[in-house]
């Protein structure tokens, strides 16, 4: 007769609990493993074996474009500012707090699904952490409020950050030694291509003032549809893992689960030789060594405690051991014989976050203050706003069909696009107004109202040398005009230049596929952030919006090979048990260096941008140099 679980688990507790010495011990890992070394196959002759082709194409397409849903969520954020700051009534300091929710969020999931992947599964956290960013994205296109705006990107934000570090992990222990390099940078490509997505939805979608709808007083505009469409990549990700990819073969073999591995080699062994009629005949797989845990213990004080203080202890026990090994990997990624590299790469995470995401997430807005200054992004030109007084503003498009605009004060406003249809303004006062391009002026407007003074708008007709006035004096239009304020060639080239320059990522990512394996990431790290740090230096001096396009362009070309260099020597630099968590730290450290930058550039592109995009050079020469120190990693084995 056997004994049920429950009774073989109370005599275990009792055992602890009243054992003579009163410690609790956990044995070490190395001497479970020892009896099983002997194996046919290691676990690199097992993924050569198993072959390269279709599995992999085909795996590089489904992880590219997670790893493109990501760079769409990141960088959405950056195409709604010119646009949503009007409709959500936004300061440029709530702008550096839009822009850096989603960082903030990032970093918090950095570190819990990095961990979360180590222990319990890359799939299983690829999975979660997608649905995380796909759903909280979607329905932060619903919210009315900025608070409420803010709130649901920052959870998005916790989405993307278990989604960018784990990706790489899972990605590269599928591949062969000799294609590593070039495959890691294959998938570092895709971000590209969320880019080019993001600013080309950005592009066809927020502009076009057609796609509007009122449900109640709540308004969907079109930047809102941007929104949604931006969650959908996450999504479709999300259901692509659930159904048709693997867990990671490595991680499997790290988990005891041998026969799970050897089932998935098979999967892609079939897939790589559909026309073959062999099998894979590797039987066994050398188990992993990892190296031994520490034996964590509590020591109790019998003299004097009863089984209930012994009882308690254990419970504690148990509760430090799940806290420790929680903690654990972050620990080791600064010990020996790590503490070299994550100390160098922890500078380098930072000065490349801090510099690119601080320019990247700003380049719409330095495009719009050219279109309307003509001149430099770096001009001396106060842009200030808060509740209640909108002062040197431009804003485009906006539609304000439906709205009432009570008691507002509105001084040098500039609008692009401006669409007053059935609208309602009251108590508003309007101060040297400036407008571009406005055609038909005020369309079926009711209850215009402006007890303050007399509002002249220019307006320019076929020919633009021949203008109308219309003339708004105590509610009395004196003029009968149609209005759209309407400027789309602005809008439109703002958003253009944002998709140019994220096409312009294109040759470095080439650059990276044709010759990772052959120079490795070390050097093309540390090329590509001095680089970077030469063009940023220049930005300032721009005169115009043709200079600014082509400096950016160059910026984003040579700054995405650092990026793609950098996501190989990632996954390389560490063993498989803190691949991942390694990964999710680095990525919580960028995002903090991205909250700081985008902030940075909040406080100070007001006052005068050179002073920010200075510190962005100086930051991406100092990682530049501490890339020249990391280890040459090319062609190494994963552990």
């Amino acid at each position: 007769m056997r004994f049920p679980h429950c009774i073989v688990h109370c005599i275990y507790l009792l055992y602890c609990i009243f054992s003579p010495d009163g410690i609790i011990y956990e044995r070490s890992r190395e001497s479970q493993l020892e009896d099983d070394l002997r194996k046919p196959y290691t676990y690199e002759e097992a993924i050569e074996a198993a072959g390269f082709g279709w599995f992999h194409a085909l795996l590089l397409l489904a992880c590219g474009w997670a790893n493109a849903s990501d760079a769409v969520e990141i960088l959405c954020v950056s195409f709604l500012l010119p646009t949503a700051r009007c409709d959500l009534h936004l300061s440029t300091a709530d702008m550096g707090w839009l822009t850096s929710s989603i960082f903030l969020g990032m970093m918090i999931g950095g570190y819990v699904w990095g961990s979360l992947a180590d222990r319990e599964g890359r799939r299983k956290v690829l999975i979660l952490s997608l649905t995380v960013n796909g759903i909280f994205g979607a329905l932060a296109s619903l919210s009315p409020y900025f608070w409420l705006f803010l709130l649901l990107r920052f959870i998005s934000g916790i989405g993307v950050g278990g989604s960018v570090p784990v990706i790489f992990s899972y990605f590269s222990e599928f591949q062969p030694r000799s294609k590593r390099g070039a495959m890691i940078s294959g998938l570092a490509t895709f971000w590209m291509a969320g880019n080019i997505l993001a600013a080309g939805l950005a592009w066809l979608i927020i502009p076009n003032t057609s796609l509007y709808f009122q449900l109640g007083k709540f308004q969907f505009q079109s930047w809102r549809l941007f929104v949604v469409l931006c969650s959908i990549p996450s999504c479709s990700s999300a259901f692509v893992f659930a159904f048709l990819l693997p867990e990671s073969p490595r991680f499997l073999m790290e988990a005891g689960q041998e026969e799970k591995a050897i089932k998935v080699f098979r999967q892609i062994f079939s897939c790589n030789n559909q026309k073959k009629k062999h099998t894979f005949a590797v039987s066994g797989i050398l188990r992993l060594i990892t190296p031994p845990q520490c034996n964590l213990f509590i020591k109790l004080n019998s003299r004097g405690a009863t089984w209930w203080t012994n009882l308690q202890h254990c419970t504690f026990a148990a509760v430090t051991t799940k806290i420790y090994f929680s903690w654990d990997p972050f620990v080791r990624i600064f010990t020996a014989p790590h503490t070299s590299r994550s100390i160098l790469l922890f500078i380098i995470f930072f000065s490349i976050s801090f510099g690119y995401y601080g320019l990247w997430m700003w380049f719409p807005e330095l495009f719009g203050r050219i279109e309307k200054t003509k001149g430099s992004p770096c001009s001396n030109v106060s842009h200030q706003s808060n509740s209640g007084k909108l002062e040197n503003v431009t804003c485009y498009p906006v539609n304000t069909a439906g709205q009432r605009h009570c008691v507002p004060r509105f001084k040098r406003f500039s609008w692009s696009i401006f669409f007053f249809l059935k609208g309602t303004i009251s108590g508003c006062s309007f101060e040297t107004p400036s407008h571009k391009s406005i055609r038909n002026l005020c369309k079926h407007c009711l209850g215009i109202s402006f007890p303050f003074g007399v509002v002249t708008f220019a307006v320019y007709k076929t020919n633009p040398t021949e203008t109308a006035t219309a003339t708004f004096y105590q509610g009395l239009a004196r003029t009968n005009l149609e209005t759209t304020f309407e400027d789309l060639c602005s809008a439109f080239a703002v958003y253009q230049q944002g998709f140019l320059t994220a096409a312009a990522n294109l040759p470095g990512n080439v650059l990276t596929i044709l010759v990772m394996d052959v120079i490795g990431g070390r050097i093309l790290l540390s090329a590509s952030l001095l680089l970077s740090g030469i063009s940023v230096f220049f930005i300032w001096l721009v005169k115009n919006k043709i200079q600014s396009l082509v400096v950016t362009c160059l910026f984003s070309a040579i700054s995405v090979t650092a990026w793609n260099a950098l996501d190989v020597l990632g996954t390389e630099l560490y063993p498989t048990q803190l691949r991942s968590s390694a990964l999710g730290f680095f990525t919580g450290v960028g995002r903090v260096a991205a909250i700081l930058g985008n902030l940075t550039f909040a406080q100070l592109v007001d006052i005068h941008c050179a002073v920010p995009i200075l510190l962005v050079s100086v930051l991406l020469f100092t990682g530049g140099l501490a890339a020249l120190k990391l280890p040459d990693t090319k062609n190494i084995d994963l552990e």
